[in-house]
């Protein structure tokens, strides 16, 4: 922790100025559709299972390897796609968790590493998904680069505009792993991992996902789920949201060299006369309007979707 704390503080100016510049004119205004008014968040949610087949996650597999990335990038990117598609625009900024240890130093170490990054791509020009994927893999790996820098200081370097209603920075999370949590062998018992909802939610929308391999070691499924706000929507909509991920996962990648489509007819891409939101919401796949949420305050907000 001690040789952390050093390596930070050697680095900080650094990794401000890097902070600023990336996140510069980042959206601050959630546009995703709700189906009720944003208001001062209350922390309440909903759970919703997700789960990936194991020929779709071989597909997402074989394209990672071919362009050089991870099946984190592929879904990061189909995310992407599915936040523009949903009204989000093309300037998408999701977080992530990272578990802090980028070296071999801290593996021995016991003590917790973990910390959000910040993950931004461009989705305009209503890009093949093969060009998508580039743009995420450029961009995933950038922000990587700066994964140590504690989120609070990352909050403190961007300065954005502050709101009890949603989240600083973003208001979308994915949490992927690469590998399903290791189960103790007990004597006599049959150990199964369970996801368990806890009735709140931190974000307007949280992907959780775990890889799963099967017994020769190929792609065996992705498995999670979706939380969700639930003073901003009902179950419905992330039903909308998980069907979506699995057509997006699978379908939208095997047309890898044409249009991804991001743009409906009814919406076009920013610039190009777009209805207002509330008009708009009503031609999306799985949109209702939702009404504009408070002014930004600039009270120190702490914790879950006020986090910072």
């Amino acid at each position: 922790m001690l040789r952390q704390r050093k390596l930070l503080a050697a680095r900080a100016g650094e990794r401000a100025a890097f902070w600023r510049k990336a996140l510069a004119g980042a959206p601050t205004d959630p546009a995703l559709p709700t189906d009720r008014p944003r208001g001062a968040a209350d922390g309440s949610g909903g759970w919703l299972p997700l789960e990936i087949p194991a020929d779709l996650h071989a597909g997402l597999a074989a394209l990672a390897r071919r362009r050089n990335c991870t099946v984190f990038m592929t879904v990061h990117a189909a995310l992407a796609a599915l936040l523009t598609r949903a009204g989000a625009g093309s300037d998408v900024t999701i977080g992530t968790a990272v578990v802090g240890r980028p070296d071999s130093a801290p593996e021995d170490l016991v003590g917790f590493f973990a910390n959000t990054l910040v993950l931004r791509c461009d989705t305009s020009g209503n890009p093949s998904m093969t060009e998508l994927l580039v743009r995420v893999r450029e961009a995933d790996l950038e922000f990587l680069t700066c994964q140590d820098t504690p989120f609070d200081q990352v909050v403190e370097a961007v300065a954005p505009p502050r709101s009890r209603a949603h989240h600083p920075l973003f208001q979308v999370l994915l949490a992927f792993q690469v590998e399903p949590p290791r189960l103790p062998e007990v004597p006599g018992l049959t150990v199964v991992h369970r996801e368990l909802a806890t009735g709140t939610s931190k974000f307007d929308l949280t992907f959780t996902l775990t890889e799963q391999s099967e017994s020769g070691g190929g792609p065996g499924g992705i498995t999670g789920g979706i939380e969700y706000a639930a003073d901003l929507s009902t179950r419905r909509r992330p039903a909308g949201w998980r069907t979506a991920c699995s057509r997006w996962c699978g379908r939208r990648w095997s047309s890898r060299t044409r249009p991804s489509g991001l743009w409906s007819s009814a919406t076009g891409p920013p610039g190009t006369g777009r209805r207002p939101r509330t008009e708009r919401a009503r031609t999306l796949p799985y949109a209702t309007a939702s009404a504009p949420g408070p002014a930004p305050s600039t009270g120190a907000d702490r914790g879950g979707r006020q986090a910072g």
